[in-house]
């Protein structure tokens, strides 16, 4: 293996590059990183910065220097991947996948694209990442097959081909790959590339969710409440968007706000509704501020309080959330947290029924006012 330099050690030896400046040496290779330090691995006088997540051995780095393309590659991520650390590292990144991609290595393949695609090494060139993307997904490469099938399905680079985008994510699907079989999940549930269907998107999400993927049990949860390629159950719903919620899938916060506020398959519990919606909320999920706002007004599972109420729900409509916006309009038609003032209150449920808020509408309705 590789030597790991402590910093009070000896400095590398006469013949041997300077060490970068911006390394951190240590005695031994480190614990669970904490903030992604640096630690440079010596081999053949040549001193070779390492990211906390990175292995390598001095074979790995002796097989790169004489173009063994997957060595080539896995040096040419790491420097992909830390390219904004030192100037040299995007040219060093693309010479080397591009090495390894002309060698038909998959990985090299992938992360040429990748260089292509954000422009490192190399100018922005969208036709050829697609290209390579292509390349790498026909060996197999996850990353690849997710990434030529976000392609497609948006166009960029290539003509915009879902039924080709969804041919890739069955492949990647077949292999196993949970992303791609999530995604392939919501291409049935809304007849993306091909014919809609429930029961089939709910094969691909429960697979995917059984697996451990957070996105996929959010998914699950929503067509499991909504009755979506099985009978609805609120027990098993709410029980699929707590997992996603614990495993930090931000879009399952809100959720489990409104699951708890209302009692829907779990104890209805405004403590534990506040607790989600906070955390939506911390995350920056507009409808998770706005309902943690409602929540301060009605004072359930907080302590009553208009100021904090009035706060959170003009974040949130300012911003642009219609729930939000039928709540700021309620608060000027209460004069509560600000003074009444129905003009104001008129313009925020327009605001609000222009994006199709129910409550708004039915509001304006009631009121003999137009939209």
């Amino acid at each position: 293996m590789l030597v790991i330099k402590p910093a009070a050690a000896e400095q590398p030896s006469s013949g041997s590059a300077s060490a970068p400046e911006h390394c951190e040496w240590r005695d031994a290779e480190p614990p669970a990183a904490p903030k992604r330090p640096l630690y440079c691995l010596k081999s053949g006088g040549v001193w070779i910065p390492v990211s906390v997540a990175t292995k390598f051995n001095e074979q790995t780095v002796a097989l790169a220097k004489h173009g063994d393309a997957e060595a080539e590659g896995l040096l040419g991520l790491f420097y992909l991947n830390d390219s904004q650390i030192d100037p040299s590292y995007p040219q060093l990144a693309f010479d080397l996948l591009r090495r390894s991609a002309a060698s038909g290595n998959a990985s090299g393949m992938a992360g040429l694209a990748a260089a292509y695609a954000r422009g490192i090494g190399v100018p922005v060139d969208k036709i050829s990442a697609a290209k390579w993307y292509r390349g790498a997904a026909k060996l197999g490469d996850p990353i690849a097959i997710l990434s030529i099938a976000q392609i497609e399905f948006t166009g960029d680079g290539v003509p915009k081909d879902d039924a080709d985008a969804d041919m890739w994510l069955q492949k990647g699907a077949d292999s196993g790959f949970t992303p791609a079989m999530w995604q392939l999940g919501l291409s049935y549930l809304n007849g993306r590339g091909v014919a809609q269907s429930d029961t089939t998107a709910f094969y691909w999400e429960q697979l995917a969710a059984q697996k451990g993927l957070p996105m996929a049990m959010y998914e699950l949860c929503g067509m499991i409440a909504n009755g979506r390629g099985t009978p609805p159950n609120p027990t098993e719903a709410a029980s699929w968007c707590l997992k996603a919620g614990q495993a930090n899938e931000p879009r399952a916060f809100f959720a489990l706000g409104a699951i708890y506020a209302a009692g829907r398959g779990v104890p209805q519990d405004d403590v534990e509704a506040v607790k989600w919606f906070k955390k939506g909320a911390d995350f920056g999920i507009l409808a998770a501020k706005a309902q943690l706002g409602l929540m301060y007004y009605l004072g359930r599972g907080v302590t009553q309080d208009d100021v904090a109420a009035e706060k959170l729900i003009r974040e949130a409509a300012e911003k642009g959330d219609a729930g939000g916006m039928f709540d700021l309009a309620v608060l000027y038609r209460s004069g509560r947290g600000v003074p009444r003032d129905d003009g104001q209150s008129l313009v925020w449920l327009r605001a609000a029924a222009a994006k199709g808020n129910q409550q708004a509408i039915a509001a304006l309705h009631s009121m003999g006012q137009a939209q």
